[in-house]
């Protein structure tokens, strides 16, 4: 992750004003600040939620048929299940929960 040149220089500021001034202390400080506000992968977010391609197959379902009953779109639907959003939206993912029965 490669920081914005102005969080960069508000963040060695923050080193200054702090008394962090050796290297390997701020580049421990800049590790973790990565850890922390880098965004997740998709196979993280994958995994945050059931894999619904498998539960639709278990089903025999088609994408469209969902689709039509739960009211997501189609497309959105087959870039959800492929892992492609890294943030779904929480309504989205309750509605499919809901759909296949599951908690």
């Amino acid at each position: 992750m490669q920081f914005d040149i102005d969080i960069t220089l508000k963040i060695i500021k923050w080193c200054d004003d702090h008394g962090v001034y050796e290297e390997s202390s701020r580049k421990e400080l800049f590790a973790i600040l990565e850890s922390v506000l880098a965004p997740p992968s998709s196979s993280e977010w994958k995994h945050a939620y059931p894999d619904f391609r498998a539960l639709r197959s278990a089903r025999r379902l088609k994408l469209k048929k969902v689709s039509e009953d739960t009211g997501i779109s189609h497309p959105y639907l087959s870039q959800l299940e492929r892992g492609q959003f890294t943030n779904p939206g929480h309504d989205i993912i309750q509605v499919l929960k809901e759909y296949y029965n599951i908690e």
